[in-house]
C-alpha cells in the first residue's frame, strides 16, 4: 500500500468500515470482542507480531491507510487493524452505537455533569455531525443538537447489534415517586406522568420524560405494552414473529409454556418514535399485565431481546360508572349528561350511595423483571485473539477504568406528607433501633404499633432528607449511612382508615476506616456499593460474581485485601472479565486461580456426588443460578443432601419462594422449609434499596448441581 508522508493534506475515498487515509498523530483506545489486540511488523496478518496491545489501553497512531493503522505501543512501532480502534477525529459522519461497556447518554451540553436529555436509540445509534475536545454532536429527531461522550462510542460497527440489552417500552408512574437524575440531583414524579422505560438495573430502571432522565423504583412505572396492530415491518409475517417470541421465552423462562398468555404485535417504534423493521411482540397474563415483551427482527424472524417483567406496577381495574345520587323524590329534575366524576374503581357497586370523586382512569398493562436476551452465535473478529493472562497486580490502580460520575452523596429526597406536629395519633407506636454506630455499619429498626397495613421510613441528615421509603409493610427494617453525622429517624405508620401516627429518634455514625473491612456476608443492595463501579457498570448492577469471590476467598483460608470486592473491580484483569451480557463468572475465578494461588477447573461440575467429596474436603463453588444470580455454595449438611449457600442478594435468587426449595437451620440443626425472606430471623430488609440483604440458607444438593459448579479450592486441600 501506498504510505502517507507526514504533514500532507490528502483527500481519499473512504473504504470498508470508512476510515481514510489520512497523516496525523493522533491516541485511539483498543476495543476487541476479547483479548489483546496484535501489532505486527507489517501491514498484514501474515506478518510477525511484535506486540500484545491489552484490550481498552491507549495507544498513539501515526497514521491511518484502510483496514491497517501504524501505531506504537511501549516504544513498539507496528501495524494493527483499525477495526479494534476508537480515533475521535474519525467519528464525522458516520452512524455509530454505543460501546459494550455502558448506557450511551445524550447531554444537553458538551460536558458530563450537564443534564442528560435521553439514552441513545441502540438500534438507531447516532449520525455524528461534528467531535470537538472528546464530545460528539449530534441532531435529536426534534431538532435538538445533543453531545455523545466519544470514548462511549464504538464507530467501527456501523449496522445494529444482533443483540440487545433493552428496548424502549412506554409507561407513566403508577405511585409517586423521586426520579433520581443521572447528572445529579432529585425531582418528584406524579402519578400519570409518561415515561419511557430503557435500561432495567436490580430494582430501578432508567426513564426520560418531562423532567429529565434518571432511575426509578420500577414498582413506580405501569408499563403499557405494545397496542395490537395490524401494520407489517418487514418480509416476517406478524404470526410468525409472536411464534417465534413465544419459543425464545420458553427457551429463556421456566414455565411460560404453563401460563395463559394473550398476545399482542405492533411494529417496534424505537426509542424516537420512528418505525424500525423489527416486530414489539408483547405477552399479557389474565389480568392484563403486560409480563413479557420480545423484540423480533422483521427481515430474518430473529430475536433480539426478550424481557420478563414482574417488578413493575400491575394492571388496573376497568372503571365502572355509579350513577349520582338522586334527589329525594317531589322534584321535576331536567335530563342531564351523566356526570364523568362519578366514576370509580370498585368491586361491587352499590347504587343507593354516590361514588366518590376519582379521575377516570384508562386500562394499562403492567410489567416484569429484568431483561434476558436470547443467546446468539459469537462473531469471531478477525485478528483478535483470546485472553492470555499475563502476571498482574490485582488491586491495582494504574489502569482504573473510567466511571461514570456518581450521583451526589447527599442526593435531595422528597418528603412523604407528614401529620401535623399537634395531630393526635391513631394509636401506640414503639421502636428500637440502633443509636450509636461506625461508619460501614447498620442501623436496625424494629416498630410495633397499633396496626400492621402500611409504614414508612424517612432518614434525615443534619436536617437535610437523604433517604425514604413509599408506604411498606415491612414493620423492621434496616439502613446503612454512606457518611458520618448526625442522623433523625422518622417512621410514620397507617392503618386501613387513614389514622397514622409518627415517631422521631436521633442516631449518630461515627467516622471509621472503611477500607480494608472484610464482612462475614456481603450486601450487594444495601446502598452501600451504590457508588462504586466495576468499569461502568454500578456494584449493585454487576457486583454479584465479585461479592462471591470474595465470599469464597474467605471461606478457603485466603483473606486478602486485593480479594476485597472493591479493590477486585477496578483491577484491570477482572474488568476485562465483562461482556457484553454480563460479566463472565468463569472467566473471574480463572483470573482469581492464577492471581490468588487457588486450584479450580476448566469446567463447570454438575455431578452431586464430586461436588458433595469436595464440600466435605473444604472446598467451594462459585455458580450463576436459575435467575442469573451468582453466589457461592460453602458447605454441605450432616446428611449429605443440603449445600449451604452464601448469597449477597438473595431478593434477585427468588423474588418469590417455592415450597421445599429454601432452607434455614434451626438452633436444634433441624431445616425448616420458608417461602419468604421474611421467615429468615438474620434477613435484613433494607428501605433505601427495597432489598434483602446478604444471607446464609440452604437448598438441596439435587436443585443446584444442575446449575454447574466452578470449583475453588486451596491448593493444599486439592493434593
Amino acid at each position: 500500500m501506498k504510505k502517507i508522508k507526514p504533514l500532507l493534506l490528502i483527500v481519499a475515498v473512504s473504504i470498508l468500515i470508512g476510515l481514510t487515509a489520512a497523516a496525523f498523530a493522533d491516541t485511539a483506545l483498543v476495543v476487541t470482542p476479547k483479548g489483546p489486540l496484535n501489532l505486527r511488523k507489517s501491514p498484514t496478518t501474515n506478518s510477525n507480531r511484535i506486540a500484545s496491545i491489552p484490550n481498552h489501553e491507549t495507544i498513539e497512531i501515526l497514521d491511518v491507510d484502510g483496514e491497517w493503522a501504524k501505531a506504537v505501543y511501549n516504544g513498539k512501532t507496528g501495524f494493527v487493524k483499525t477495526e479494534f480502534l476508537r480515533i475521535a477525529s474519525q467519528l464525522t459522519g458516520k452512524t455509530v452505537y454505543e460501546n459494550d461497556y455502558g448506557m450511551l447518554f445524550l447531554h444537553s451540553a458538551p460536558d458530563g455533569t450537564s443534564p442528560v436529555l435521553q439514552p441513545a436509540d441502540n438500534l438507531a445509534g447516532i449520525l455524528v455531525d461534528s467531535v470537538e475536545d472528546g464530545w460528539a454532536a449530534t441532531v435529536l429527531i426534534d431538532g435538538t443538537t445533543a453531545y455523545a461522550d466519544a470514548a462511549q462510542l464504538s464507530y467501527q460497527v456501523q449496522t445494529p447489534p444482533k443483540s440487545l440489552k433493552w428496548i424502549a417500552e412506554a409507561g407513566e408512574i403508577a405511585q409517586e415517586c423521586s426520579l433520581r437524575l443521572t447528572s445529579g440531583g432529585n425531582v418528584t414524579l406524579s402519578v400519570g406522568e409518561k415515561v419511557t422505560v430503557t435500561e432495567l438495573s436490580n430494582i430501578e430502571c432508567l426513564v426520560h420524560c418531562e423532567k429529565g432522565c434518571g432511575y426509578v423504583p420500577m414498582a413506580s412505572v405501569r408499563l403499557y405494552g405494545p397496542e395490537d396492530s395490524e401494520e407489517t415491518a418487514g418480509t416476517v409475517s406478524r404470526e410468525k414473529a409472536l411464534d417465534r417470541a413465544m419459543e425464545a421465552l420458553r427457551k429463556n423462562y421456566k414455565g411460560v409454556a404453563n401460563e395463559s398468555l394473550t398476545r399482542r404485535v405492533a411494529v417496534y417504534d424505537g426509542l424516537d418514535g420512528q418505525l424500525a423493521p423489527y416486530y414489539h411482540c408483547g405477552f399479557f397474563d389474565a389480568q392484563g399485565t403486560y409480563v413479557y415483551g420480545v423484540l423480533v427482527n422483521a427481515e430474518k424472524a430473529t430475536v433480539l431481546y426478550t424481557g420478563r417483567y414482574t417488578s413493575f406496577a400491575s394492571a388496573v381495574q376497568e372503571p365502572v360508572y355509579v350513577e349520582p345520587a338522586v334527589e329525594e323524590p317531589g322534584f321535576d329534575l331536567p335530563e342531564a349528561e351523566p356526570d364523568l366524576s362519578a366514576w370509580e374503581l370498585v368491586d361491587d357497586v352499590d347504587e343507593t350511595e354516590p361514588a366518590a370523586e376519582l379521575p377516570q382512569v384508562e386500562e394499562l398493562p403492567g410489567a416484569e423483571e429484568l431483561p434476558q436476551v436470547e443467546e446468539l452465535p459469537a462473531e469471531t473478529e478477525p485478528d483478535a485473539e483470546p485472553l492470555v493472562q499475563e502476571p498482574i497486580s490485582v488491586g491495582s490502580n494504574d489502569q482504573q477504568p473510567a466511571a461514570p460520575v456518581p450521583p451526589a452523596e447527599t442526593p435531595v429526597v422528597e418528603l412523604p406528607e407528614l401529620p401535623a406536629a399537634d395531630a393526635e395519633p391513631a394509636g401506640d407506636v414503639s421502636m428500637a433501633y440502633t443509636d450509636a454506630l461506625e461508619l460501614g455499619e447498620v442501623v436496625d429498626i424494629e416498630v410495633e404499633a397499633w396496626t400492621d397495613y402500611q409504614i414508612q421510613y424517612i432518614i434525615s441528615k443534619d436536617g437535610q432528607p437523604v433517604s425514604s421509603s413509599g408506604p411498606v409493610n415491612h414493620f423492621t427494617a434496616a439502613y446503612r449511612p454512606k457518611e458520618a453525622g448526625n442522623y433523625t429517624l422518622t417512621v410514620m405508620v397507617t392503618d386501613e382508615n387513614g389514622g397514622n401516627a409518627m415517631l422521631e429518634a436521633d442516631f449518630t455514625v461515627a467516622e471509621a476506616d472503611v477500607e480494608g473491612l472484610l464482612y462475614d456476608v456481603y450486601s450487594q443492595l444495601d446502598g452501600w456499593w451504590a457508588n462504586t463501579y466495576y468499569y461502568t457498570r454500578s456494584m449493585e448492577e454487576s457486583g454479584a460474581p465479585l461479592f462471591t469471590l470474595t465470599h469464597g476467598l474467605e471461606r478457603i483460608g485466603l483473606t486478602l485485601v486485593d480479594g476485597l470486592p472493591e479493590n477486585l473491580a477496578v483491577s484491570q484483569s477482572f474488568v476485562d472479565c465483562q461482556t457484553e451480557d454480563g460479566v463472565d463468572n468463569a472467566k473471574v475465578i480463572k483470573t482469581a486461580a492464577e492471581a490468588f494461588g487457588f486450584t479450580t477447573e476448566d469446567a463447570p461440575i454438575t455431578d452431586a456426588a464430586r461436588i458433595s467429596e469436595l464440600l466435605k474436603a473444604g472446598a467451594v463453588f462459585s455458580f450463576t443460578n436459575e435467575k442469573g444470580n451468582t453466589v457461592l455454595a460453602a458447605g454441605l449438611s450432616e446428611d449429605g443432601t443440603k449445600v449451604l449457600i452464601v448469597d449477597a442478594a438473595p431478593g434477585l435468587s427468588f423474588d418469590t419462594i417455592a415450597p421445599d426449595t429454601v432452607f434455614i437451620q434451626n438452633e436444634d440443626g433441624a431445616f425448616q422449609a420458608i417461602t419468604s425472606w421474611d421467615e429468615d430471623p438474620d434477613s435484613r430488609w433494607f428501605f433505601a434499596t427495597g432489598a434483602y440483604g446478604g444471607l446464609e440458607y440452604w437448598q438441596n444438593l439435587a436443585d443446584v448441581a444442575p446449575n454447574g459448579l466452578l470449583l475453588i479450592q486451596a491448593k493444599e486441600e486439592a493434593k
